[in-house]
């Protein structure tokens, strides 16, 4: 203590111990700040790889789904919610170059790249394994499935028939492989492995092609698959992403081992979001209405002559258009802008694929030029207003969809001589979002048109109110595809 008085010595030791006392504490907060921010970078990188799925560009596959940010946070805790919220703060201040450089990366090399979790932990011990369930993996997976359903029922966003469907698809095929007597403590790492294994290697469809559907899942992999029958990273990435949430879920419930999902890991898609799908060339989009069916009316059923002109003036999806309802269609609020409303209704089987989908669009002159309003005033009230494209499972616009996009003589598309296998329907909704780039419509107007999240400050996501109709009008009638000689189409009569 530098003293020989001990009275000094005592008084300058409970100082010292003082000082070292709140270093520690210090240091301590210092450890849990750094472990926080790590673990917290962390879920920023899983949420960024997850957002990727809910660009518009995603928007152009022909199945409906959640948006894979709704599963990625629905599994986290509160805990790790106020984590994400922190990061994604810094991440929101963050010059656009600067994300864009981070997105890349993480779209081409972070999937991949990733270290293998199996080399970095050691397999769980005995005691470990004694304090998990003994339970079956099989009977888990069910009170996963009535638990997350109950909670989107009590969120009011009970999901659609098609969508509990697909989901208990993915858990029989993920029983298949695993094991329907395998228990909740033996599941192990490799056991996951295993299943990644699987669902890369099994082909698309296996369970309706002859030459798949009564082999076993050891025989299908055991067999040499042509790259044309063999799952796009798309469709292994939805089985993945469900697998995950339900081990997300069993790891809360204290059923399997902590961050037993961190085992499974998504397919890289090296095709960039937007090369996915192409929009119609002028030529095309001529060769697609200046045809003998169009210009003559030889339309037998009314979905086949509105569709393609609804989706190519208003951006939207096949399935909200072809679940319309007459009275979807009306004046807005009192004025002469004529909408229609994309709204779901649970007695009409009306669902809309996520929380920005829900929106009031202002209806092209072109369209009511060609007697739109008209063939809605000839339907019945509170009617569908393509009766005959009305599916009980509430998917109306699935028939449509594979007719139009069919790759041989029987598909529409190519019947009119567009055969490029990257365009599809929903490449009118391309068509429409290329244009508002090119004419220098706000991204803010264009996000509410097509129905997706504008990703802009914080203060315009927050706080700032909705685009109207009067202001998208302004915006929709300037859509224009002048390759197209619209004078030659025939207004019909139905």
């Amino acid at each position: 203590m530098r003293t020989r008085d001990i009275s000094i010595a005592q008084k300058r030791a409970r100082q010292l111990w003082v000082l070292m006392e709140a270093s520690d504490y210090k240091m301590k907060d210092s450890d849990r700040e750094f472990q926080e921010a790590n673990e917290g970078r962390k879920l920023l990188k899983e949420y960024l790889i997850a957002d990727m799925g809910s660009d518009d560009e995603s928007y152009l596959r022909d199945y409906d789904e959640e948006l894979t940010v709704e599963a990625f946070v629905g599994g986290l805790t509160p805990e790790g919610i106020d984590l994400l919220n922190k990061e994604l703060d810094d991440w929101n201040d963050l010059p656009q170059s600067r994300k864009d450089t981070v997105l890349e990366e993480l779209k081409v090399k972070a999937i991949p790249s990733l270290p293998d979790i199996s080399e970095l932990q050691p397999e769980q011990s005995a005691t470990e394994k004694n304090r998990l369930s003994t339970e079956l993996v099989s009977d888990k997976v069910k009170e996963f499935l009535e638990c997350h359903f109950e909670r989107k029922d009590r969120l009011g966003k009970s999901a659609p028939d098609e969508t509990i469907k697909e989901y208990v698809g993915i858990f029989r095929e993920f029983i298949l492989i695993v094991g329907n007597d395998l228990k909740c403590c033996d599941l192990s790492r490799k056991v996951i492995r295993n299943y990644e294994k699987a669902v890369w290697g099994i082909p698309t469809n296996h369970t309706r092609k002859s030459k798949y559907k009564n082999k076993s899942i050891n025989e299908i992999l055991n067999m040499d698959i042509p790259s044309e029958d063999k799952r796009k990273p798309g469709t292994i990435n939805k089985h993945v992403m469900r697998v995950k949430q339900f081990l997300r879920w069993a790891d809360l419930e204290g059923y399997v081992l902590n961050d037993m999902e961190k085992f499974l890991q998504y397919a890289p898609d090296y095709i960039k979001a937007n090369e996915k799908k192409d929009p119609f060339t002028d030529d095309e989009l001529r060769l697609l209405f200046n045809n003998e069916v169009y210009e003559n009316g030889k339309f037998k059923k009314p979905s086949r002559y509105w569709l393609p002109l609804l989706a190519l003036f208003t951006g939207a999806r096949g399935e909200e258009l072809a679940q319309l309802y007459t009275d979807d269609i009306e004046k807005y609020n009192g004025t002469d802008v004529y909408v229609i409303r994309l709204r779901e209704n649970e007695e009409r089987n009306q669902g809309l694929k996520n929380e920005t989908a829900p929106r009031v669009l202002p209806i092209h002159s072109k369209l009511i030029s060609l007697g739109f309003l008209d063939y809605v005033k000839s339907r019945p009230k509170e009617e569908m207003l393509f009766g005959e494209l009305k599916n009980k499972n509430g998917k109306n616009y699935k028939g449509f969809g594979n007719n139009f996009n069919r790759k041989n003589e029987y598909g529409w598309k190519w019947k009119c001589g567009v055969t490029s296998e990257k365009t599809s329907f929903h490449s009118f909704r391309h068509n429409v979002v290329d244009f508002f780039a090119n004419s220098n419509i706000s991204d803010r107007v264009a996000c509410a048109i097509v129905g997706h999240k504008f990703k802009g400050s914080f203060l315009v996501e927050n706080y700032i109110k909705d685009v109207g109709p009067l202001v998208m009008q302004k915006a929709i009638n300037k859509l224009s595809f002048r390759s197209v000689d619209w004078k030659k189409i025939k207004k019909l009569k139905w």
